[in-house]
């Protein structure tokens, strides 16, 4: 049986998805790499005043909280609006890029103009920079945009930067044994120190700002046509994926109005539904066929060898197709190649 034209529409979306996995690897490394720098002024910072030096824990302790305020928490800040603003123009960029990307998939699947209406640079800026992320307590509940969230990671990290010093100057800790508690232990990886905790929620935001971006271009496209387009649920599905995805997986909505398609499910505000929230949005016709509900290897499976090497890198397709590497494993942003945006478009 032949493949329906919303499959087919799916399936070139699904890999331009996953190539945007790679594009987060690369804006991800970027990130880290500004972490780093902080980590490495931070550490310079504290031992520069060194609190431990004095006798008395009153006088450390007020040390403490000059540090903080007059050389620790103005490092952070800064380094943090630097994130914040890098990572905006990146997405802005990257919801322009999908914004035409799925006109030019769906008018040639269809092999008819479809879509011939595109989204204002304004209207794309806006769903990248305005729209609301939901909060870990209450995931599908709104709380704040991704720059605020930044913000919030800025004030969190000065906060736990505090509490450790503090907590070292009143256990009367060496210099060394200070610096351990904000790098963390090479037995762990490093990541048991207060910086570890800052890279895993820098990396779960951005994940979760890719994700709305990619959402909000591809509900852009398809409201701005929605006289022949509806819209789909795609979850990315392993073991890892939430039971709020899993339940929206392969649901239609309406284009413009967003209203359930046989179902009941709300679409709320759409993706992302919670942190790290990894689905996507895939415009596609309204009597343009079903689409396969599958996981990332089933799907990749369905793919030329050449699609799988495009995806993975030749090597690791090599590796994933002798059952030795899990697809997801390779396209996820934390261990896959990076992409750069002239390269995704070029897929």
């Amino acid at each position: 049986m032949a493949e329906s034209v919303n499959q087919a529409i799916a399936d070139r979306l699904t890999q331009r998805h996953l190539g945007a996995l790679r594009v987060e690897t690369g804006l991800r490394r970027q990130v880290l790499q500004r972490l780093d720098i902080l980590e490495a002024e931070l550490l310079a910072a504290i031992r520069s005043a060194d609190p431990t030096q004095f006798a008395l824990l009153s006088r450390r302790k007020r040390e403490v909280e000059v540090l903080v305020k007059d050389e620790l928490d103005p490092l952070v800040q800064a380094r943090y609006d630097a994130i914040a603003a890098l990572l905006d123009a990146a997405l802005v960029r990257l919801a322009e890029s999908e914004a035409q990307a799925v006109e030019t998939i769906v008018n040639a699947e269809a092999e008819t103009e479809v879509i011939t209406e595109q989204p204002s640079d304004r209207q794309l800026r806006a769903g990248v920079v305005l729209t609301l992320f939901p909060s870990a307590a209450k995931p599908t509940d709104l709380s704040t945009t991704g720059a605020d969230w930044w913000q919030r990671q800025a004030d969190a990290l000065t906060q736990r930067l505090s509490d450790t010093l503090t907590v070292s100057t009143s256990l009367e800790e060496s210099l060394t044994q200070m610096t351990t508690r904000v790098r963390g232990t090479q037995a762990n990886g490093f990541q048991d120190g207060v910086m570890g905790k800052a890279r895993q929620d820098a990396q779960r935001l951005l994940t979760t700002q890719t994700t709305n971006a990619l959402g909000e271009a591809r509900a852009a496209v398809a409201q701005e046509n929605a006289a022949r387009l509806i819209v789909q649920h795609v979850s990315i599905l392993d073991s890892r994926t939430s039971s709020i995805c899993l339940a929206r997986n392969g649901l239609k909505y309406t284009a413009d109005t967003h209203e359930p398609i046989g179902h009941d499910i709300p679409y709320l505000n759409g993706v992302p539904y919670h942190p790290n929230c990894r689905s996507s949005i895939v415009p596609v016709l309204q009597d343009g066929g079903p689409v396969a509900q599958e996981s990332t290897d089933a799907w990749l499976r369905r793919q030329s060898i050449q699609t799988q090497n495009d995806i993975l890198g030749p090597g690791r397709a090599v590796r994933w197709r002798a059952g030795t590497l899990s697809a997801t494993d390779l396209i996820n942003a934390s261990t896959g190649v990076p992409l750069t945006l002239d390269e995704l478009d070029a897929l």
